[in-house]
């Protein structure tokens, strides 16, 4: 896994240009033929890529024309096609409007009575196949964009729209997240991760963000469960269905998600239930069970800790219930502990029980 932190700044353009030149290789030799294979897998021809990133086009432009020209500074970057840099950037509702995959991360933030020292703290646990590991696609980016807020985050390479939903920026707002498979009612709407990037970038505490979402009309196939923390103790979950958008609020408290919504009012858009996603279920109540065991005494250590647990094993089959997950498909790629207070970004290379971390500034 890459250690490499990438500085990227200036205008969109520009940050896209870098980010295209910087990682060219891995864009060329990884991602794109990691991203043909599964389109060819899904019977999606160049044809029916483009029908489909042509509607999201129009919806991203006429919202945020940054992400437009960032993805065209990739292009240029990376020396590609521009349809190329889009079908990059929107993989994952092309997919999901042919296939829905299973999301598999476990994340929380927490602040105030629940942290030792009263700072905001967010973790999360990204759970990829196997194989994905050998991609090296994953990097950190301090970003700079000319005129709003800095931020650190962990995203992937060529995919614009995720280098922020990991992240925090300099205002002291944070993010981490965990998808969510919807099955009922799913359609088109704006990407719930690319409004990540941008609420990073243009806010600077939770009710700016949430003003931020009211702005737009519906949202995509891709559900999420994304978790939101600012300098002043104030949290939210933030779970994005494309028929309703649900948001659970408080402070100085923690907040944790796994991969199904948490909210009653959420269930009938899926995913599957306790028995058909038993992962999912299992995570959360354990991830919640050890953020009470842990109650006020949390700090990077304590969350390296509960994200490390194998309390169901580290070994297929009862393994892939633990949140710290060795599978043979699913494993824990990388845990993430943000600090934002502190103004400091941990990564595990690997699953966080080894216990071997990078710590980035910003």
């Amino acid at each position: 896994m890459p250690s490499e932190m990438l500085s990227l700044h200036g205008s969109h353009y520009d940050i896209g240009a870098q980010h295209g030149e910087h990682l060219a290789d891995v864009i060329l030799n990884s991602v794109i033929p990691f991203v043909d294979d599964n389109m060819k897998k899904l019977n999606m021809g160049t044809d029916g890529i483009r029908r489909i990133t042509a509607k999201y086009e129009t919806l991203i432009e006429k919202q945020f024309p940054e992400i437009i020209e960032e993805t065209r500074g990739l292009a240029d970057g990376a020396g590609i096609s521009y349809e190329r840099a889009l079908a990059l950037l929107l993989y994952w509702e092309v997919r999901d409007t042919v296939e829905y995959a299973f999301p598999e991360c476990s994340s929380f933030v927490a602040s105030g009575d629940a942290t030792v020292d009263g700072k905001p703290i967010a973790s999360q646990n990204s759970d990829w196949p196997k194989h994905m590991i050998e991609l090296g696609i994953g990097y950190c980016f301090h970003v700079e964009p000319a005129g709003q807020y800095s931020f650190i985050g962990r995203g992937l390479a060529g995919n614009l729209g995720r280098p922020s939903v990991i992240g925090f920026n300099e205002k002291g707002l944070a993010f981490v997240g965990s998808g969510i498979r919807q099955l009922k009612g799913a359609g088109f709407g704006f990407p719930p991760l690319t409004i990540t990037r941008i609420g990073i970038e243009r806010c600077s505490s939770v009710e700016e963000f949430l003003d931020l979402l009211a702005t737009i009309p519906s949202w995509s196939h891709a559900g999420e469960n994304v978790d939101v923390v600012d300098k002043d103790g104030h949290m939210a979950r933030i779970s994005f269905s494309t028929k309703r958008l649900f948001i659970s609020r408080t402070r100085n408290h923690f907040v944790a998600s796994t991969n199904h919504y948490h909210n009653n009012e959420m269930t009938q858009f899926g995913p599957l239930t306790r028995e058909g996603y038993p992962s999912s279920w299992a995570r959360y109540e354990r991830l919640v069970e050890l953020l009470w065991q842990n109650y006020g005494e949390v700090d990077a250590t304590r969350a390296q800790a509960i994200m490390s647990d194998h309390m169901y094993g580290d070994a297929p089959p009862n393994g892939a219930l633990s949140l710290c997950r060795h599978g043979e498909d699913i494993q824990t790629l990388t845990n993430l502990i943000l600090l934002p207070a502190k103004r400091e970004f941990r990564m595990s290379y690997g699953t966080p029980c080894k216990m071997k971390y990078s710590s980035y500034k910003l």
